[in-house]
């Protein structure tokens, strides 16, 4: 595996970055260790860096550390995916109230923004493109509220669950997006609230066969 250097600023951070990339793109795989020698001289870093990166994605739980053994990218459990989906169905459906509630032309305008790229990743068969604008949506929809609180717990939520999600049915996903966006449009929130389950639901199920 070749990793390109970063350059000699804010290491730690671009780091950070570029391991939670790898994982997030299943390049590090759940369960396997990360070398600490051999990422750093690939990063072209020292270690002390790459270990407050480790530490950052510890906290975000995207790897683990073990005394003595080092970090492990984490292996989330069905158990814990299903408590975490549970949270992200909840978070998001506070959200998408709040932003019926709160809607202007600058929330429609990247909505439409949202389903435009959707559906050119979806054409062009973009599946990594299409999951990082996954990613950036389902982020959104609890950051355009302005809740911070809201948004650190939903941004925990979708780091541990989108590394999962490459492969997932993208015409099933595009199809509950563009309901869900347009139910946002169109202020029907209960409307909204049973696509958004109904969307994790099916979320949780690929997940669970994954795993069998």
């Amino acid at each position: 595996m070749k990793i390109p250097k970063i350059e000699q600023q804010s290491l730690n951070n671009l780091a950070y970055t570029m391991i939670k990339e790898l994982i997030l793109n299943n390049i590090l795989k759940p369960g396997s260790k990360i070398k600490q020698e051999e990422m750093a001289q690939q990063l072209g870093i020292s270690r002390a860096p790459l270990r407050l990166a480790l530490t950052r994605l510890e906290a975000e739980g995207l790897v683990v550390t073990y005394p003595r053994r080092g970090f492990f990218v984490k292996n989330i459990s069905k158990e814990e995916l299903s408590e975490v989906l549970g949270i992200r169905t909840y978070i998001e459906i506070i959200g998408i109230d709040l932003l019926i509630d709160n809607i202007n032309e600058n929330i429609k305008n990247s909505l439409l923004q949202f389903l435009k790229e959707f559906e050119a990743a979806f054409n062009s068969k973009n599946e990594k493109k299409y999951f990082e604008i996954d990613r950036r949506f389902h982020h959104y929809l609890v950051e355009a509220t302005g809740n911070k609180a809201l948004e650190r717990i939903s941004t925990l939520s979708n780091i541990q669950v989108s590394r999962y999600l490459i492969h997932v049915n993208l015409e099933a996903s595009l199809r509950d997006h563009k309901e869900l966006i347009d139910c946002i449009l169109n202020s029907k929130p209960k409307e909204a609230e049973q696509i958004i389950k109904e969307h994790l639901r099916r979320v949780e199920d690929y997940l669970n066969s994954k795993s069998n």
